[in-house]
């Protein structure tokens, strides 16, 4: 349990298949403070803000344009993923884990996803 940071996807952001859900992902690889952070349909990431109340203060609640270079794990209940950020933009998603047909049985799965 713990902080985390959530971050959704924008409708037409061409490198996550249409199958997979646009929002409801969540990290602990970027700040871990509550934020919540958006991909555009360029791949570029931002900063909205925070839930946090102790970061409600003004200069924590506005949009941010991020320059890291990082890979940075995002899941949900059914998917992890691996996203590649360069110089802000999110160059590539790989699939880490994909439920199998079995109830709490997943199974490892790296690689390029089909869109």
């Amino acid at each position: 349990m713990g902080t985390f940071d959530a971050i959704t996807f924008a409708k037409n952001f061409k490198k996550l298949p249409e199958s997979m859900p646009k929002t409801g992902w969540q990290t602990k690889d970027l700040d871990c403070d509550m934020s919540r952070y958006h991909i555009q349909n360029d791949g570029l990431l931002i900063r909205k803000g925070s839930q946090a109340v102790f970061l409600q203060e003004k200069r924590h609640q506005h949009t941010v344009n991020l320059s890291l270079s990082t890979h940075t794990i995002i899941y949900t209940d059914e998917f992890e993923l691996l996203i590649e950020i360069e110089n802000g933009y999110v160059t590539d998603v790989k699939a880490q884990w994909q439920p199998t047909n079995e109830p709490d049985n997943w199974e490892a799965w790296s690689g390029q996803l089909d869109d």
